[in-house]
């Protein structure tokens, strides 16, 4: 067993970090195509009741730009997730080809 340095105290912070973030931004995501599934029916119902004077142009503008942020952290946090596990890996690989090494001398 490994005593935990700086690096791996360092992946381990970057993987649960990439893991909120994902998590945060799908969460976020997903809720804001409720949010704009609502309001567009809303804004339907609204009309066909003869109500002229609500326009929701700007509250559809404000939720698409939340959810691309979101789609947008949801990503960051995934390729995070994905450069950690590839970092854990390439330094397992090197420490078997250096055991290899040693043994074989």
């Amino acid at each position: 067993m490994q005593s935990m340095t700086a690096k791996n105290f360092f992946l381990t912070i970057c993987f649960l970090g990439g893991t909120m973030l994902a998590a945060y931004g799908g969460w976020n995501y997903i809720w804001g195509r409720i949010n704009f599934g609502n309001e567009t029916l809303k804004a339907e119902r609204l009309k066909a009741k003869g109500y002229t004077e609500y326009d929701s142009k700007e509250l559809l503008q404000k939720i698409k730009k939340e959810k691309t942020n979101a789609l947008i952290m949801f990503a960051a946090g995934t390729l995070l997730i994905y450069f950690v596990i590839a970092q854990i890996s390439r330094s397992r690989n090197a420490l078997k080809t250096y055991q290899i090494k040693n043994t074989t001398t």
